[in-house]
């Protein structure tokens, strides 16, 4: 027989030197750099189609929406819209 315990949902860690300070876009822009399509709707489709991710859920504050909003503005490729959000979290813009 398994001995299995729960364990206690950890708190929110605080943030590491290195760490994005954009935690949301962090996990929206692993996601999308792991899947094609997740990166696709989100350069074409709303900023909503983050939110309505059927695994992942997201709430993206203004700020979030805005800097979408601004790299799918700017981007032509999937792969320039990957590049912005790389640069975005990693606080090179």
């Amino acid at each position: 027989m398994l001995n299995i315990r729960a364990v206690a949902p950890e708190p929110r860690a605080q943030l590491i030197p290195g760490q994005s300070t954009r935690p949301v876009l962090t996990r929206l822009a692993l996601l999308a750099a792991a899947n094609p399509l997740v990166a696709e709707s989100l350069m074409h489709d709303s900023v909503d189609a983050a939110a309505m991710h059927p695994h992942y859920a997201f709430t993206l504050d203004a700020r979030d929406r805005a800097t979408l909003d601004a790299i799918r503005a700017r981007a032509n490729t999937v792969g320039e819209f990957l590049s912005d959000l790389a640069d975005i979290v990693d606080g090179a813009a």
